[in-house]
């Protein structure tokens, strides 16, 4: 609602023909979501993580959420996320096995996937990295090259929570929409980052999405405010596909 999601699907727009990439740590099976998914890479199966290339099992559940709050379908169960219609590509390049961090280096290698081998419209980070980094660089220019609507989270670092609101990246470049989050209220969330790369906020506190067990849970985060605007982008691509992703990216700040 604090999107306006529900006009918009009182339209008929839910997000067909739009492709979604969500870049984390996976998606386990979930009947709410798996028909939606035409592509799975799993950028760390060569350093032993999973049985296969394709292998997106979500040990943390965390891309899981996203990826619901972004997709679960329009079928009668669970929930529906903000883009129900649209197609989905996961890309792990995370887990919870401590000996494989999140990298920039990953994070741009999945970037580039989305681009070349998924051709995505949207792609959802809700992940970054604390460094700048060329490479990470190089690969989000090359994705907003290719009309890729970028979206990021800004991160939980808050000074409010005794952090020092510190910029993340990649939703730090130039071109990315950084989200932050909010309460129902539409109070900023006290985990929330405040700083110069926050370009939209969105509801992020008690979310209730996908588990990765198959059943359902409430999460807490800017990771789960971003997934509702990159559903917000496809929306919009899927209304007008002659936008611009800067004209996405205006239409959402907006």
């Amino acid at each position: 609602e604090q999107i306006g999601a529900n006009r918009v699907w009182q339209l008929g727009i839910y997000g067909g023909g739009v492709k979604v990439c969500i870049i984390d740590s996976g998606c386990s099976a979930h009947e709410d979501i798996d028909e939606n998914i035409i592509y799975r890479n799993n950028l760390l199966y060569s350093e032993g993580a999973g049985s296969s290339e394709e292998d997106v099992m979500d040990d943390i559940g965390h891309g899981t959420h996203v990826a619901g709050i972004v997709a679960a379908r329009l079928n009668g169960v669970g929930i529906v996320g903000i883009a129900p219609k649209c197609s989905l590509g996961i890309i792990r390049c995370f887990t919870a096995d401590s000996s494989i961090t999140t990298k920039a280096s990953h994070i741009a290698k999945a970037l580039v996937a989305a681009v070349d081998e998924m051709d995505a419209d949207v792609v959802n980070m809700s992940l970054g990295v604390t460094s700048d980094s060329s490479v990470l660089k190089a690969a989000v220019q090359k994705a907003l090259e290719n009309d890729v609507v970028v979206v990021a989270a800004v991160g939980n670092y808050s000074s409010a929570n005794g952090y020092s609101d510190k910029i993340m990246y990649p939703a730090g470049y130039d071109g990315v929409i950084g989200v932050a989050s909010v309460d129902r209220n539409g109070v900023r969330a006290t985990s929330s980052v405040k700083n110069i790369t926050v370009d939209v906020a969105a509801g992020g506190v008690g979310v209730y999405s996908l588990k990765n067990d198959g059943t359902y849970t409430l999460k807490n985060g800017t990771s789960m405010a971003t997934p509702a605007v990159a559903g917000m982008a496809a929306l919009i691509r899927s209304y007008n596909r002659t936008l611009t992703n800067t004209e996405v990216n205006e239409l959402v700040t907006s």
